[in-house]
C-alpha cells in the first residue's frame, strides 16, 4: 500500500521545495518494501521445506510401490510395538517396532498394517484405540472391499483400522477415486480376475461321478457273491 499511496501523491504535483524530501521518503519506503517482501519470501520458502505439498496420486502410487517392495523382502522378526508419532499435516503416523533380531525402527503404520495388521490393532487397543492415541480427523484409505455400482459407492477399510463391520464404510466412488486411485484399480483387478475364475469354473464340463458309481458296483458283486455261497 505505501507504494500505491506514494505514485499517487506524485500525481499531485506537489512544490519543487518539496520534491526531493518527498523523493527521499520515497527510496525509504521502497527500500523497506523490499526488505518486507524478501522476508516473507524467505518465510514462505522455509514453510515449504518444513510442510511439503502434497504428493499428487501418481507419486504417491509410486512410492507406495517402492516402499512396499523394500517390506517385504525384508526378513526381520517383530516383537513388539513400542510407541508412534504422529505427522499432523500428513495425517499419518510411524510405529516404533522393536525387533526381535535388529535395533529398534519407525516403520510407516501403512505398511505395518499390510505386513502384521494384528499386531497393530491391538497396539492401538492398549492406547484406548486409534483416534483418540493419535487425534487425527482426516483418514486414509487402506483397502477397498466392495462396490455398490448402482449407488456408486465403495466400501473401504481405513489406515489403523480392522474390517470390521464397526471400522469399514462405504464412501463416494468420486471420493475414493481422487484419494486413493491405485487401491481403487488394485480393487478393480482382483474384480475382474474373480468374474474371469468364476467363468471359467461355469463353462467347465461336469465330470462324471465316476469313483461313486465303481463304489456301488462293488457293493453289488459282494451281495451276489454272498448268496451263491448259501445256495
Amino acid at each position: 500500500m505505501r507504494g500505491r499511496n506514494r505514485k499517487r501523491e506524485d500525481y499531485d504535483k506537489p512544490d519543487d521545495d518539496t520534491v526531493d524530501e518527498e523523493q527521499t521518503e520515497s527510496d525509504n519506503n521502497n527500500n523497506s518494501n523490499k526488505n518486507d517482501h524478501s522476508s516473507d519470501r524467505a518465510s514462505i520458502e522455509v514453510f515449504k521445506v518444513e510442510s511439503p505439498e502434497p504428493e499428487s496420486p501418481v507419486k504417491k502410487r509410486k512410492t507406495k510401490e517402492v516402499d512396499e517392495t523394500s517390506l517385504e523382502n525384508d526378513t526381520r522378526i517383530p516383537d513388539k510395538f513400542v510407541s508412534h508419532r504422529v505427522f499432523e499435516h500428513l495425517s499419518q503416523t510411524e510405529i516404533e517396532v522393536k525387533w526381535k533380531d535388529a535395533p529398534n525402527s519407525w516403520e510407516v503404520e501403512f505398511h505395518l498394517q499390510k505386513r502384521w495388521p494384528q499386531m497393530l490393532y491391538a497396539y492401538w487397543r492398549s492406547n484406548g484405540g486409534r483416534q483418540k492415541a493419535t487425534k487425527l480427523e482426516d483418514f486414509h484409505i487402506f483397502k477397498v472391499l466392495k462396490h455398490r455400482p448402482v449407488q456408486k459407492r465403495y466400501l473401504v477399510q481405513w489406515v489403523g483400522y480392522s474390517e470390521s463391520p464397526a471400522d469399514v464404510t462405504w464412501e463416494p466412488e468420486k471420493l475414493v477415486y481422487d484419494t486413493a486411485p491405485h487401491l481403487l484399480a488394485e480393487f478393480q483387478t482382483r474384480e475382474a480376475e474373480s468374474k474371469a475364475i468364476k467363468k471359467a469354473i461355469a463353462a467347465a464340463p461336469k465330470k462324471h461321478e465316476l469313483p461313486l458309481k465303481r463304489g456301488t458296483a462293488r457293493k453289488t458283486g459282494k451281495s451276489s457273491s454272498k448268496k451263491s455261497r448259501f445256495h
